[in-house]
């Protein structure tokens, strides 16, 4: 993203140590660990009260906890957003 990268993190939330995703998610954690604040967390890991039955917000609420700035961005797996996006999306609140 085209944005201050001291101003935000990226946080990947997975339910199970088995997602598919977290290959990928690997991968990006390396490609970026240098110059973007991104870390992973699996919900079998977090050690957190649940906030109740669904298994989605169990797994997004980790992220919430985690989260060090004001705003919170949630995007799902199969969305991708052009480099700019989180610049104009800030300047529009």
């Amino acid at each position: 993203q085209r944005y201050p990268k001291d101003k935000f993190q990226v946080i990947f939330c997975v339910e199970s140590a088995l997602d598919p995703g977290i290959q990928t998610i690997d991968h990006l954690i390396a490609k970026y660990k240098d110059t973007v604040d991104v870390q992973l967390l699996i919900d079998e890991d977090y050690d957190s009260n649940h906030s109740g039955p669904n298994p989605k917000i169990n797994n997004l609420t980790k992220g919430f906890k985690n989260a060090k700035f004001d705003i919170v961005w949630v995007v799902d797996s199969n969305i991708w957003v052009s480099p700019g996006t989180l610049l104009r999306s800030v300047c529009a609140l």
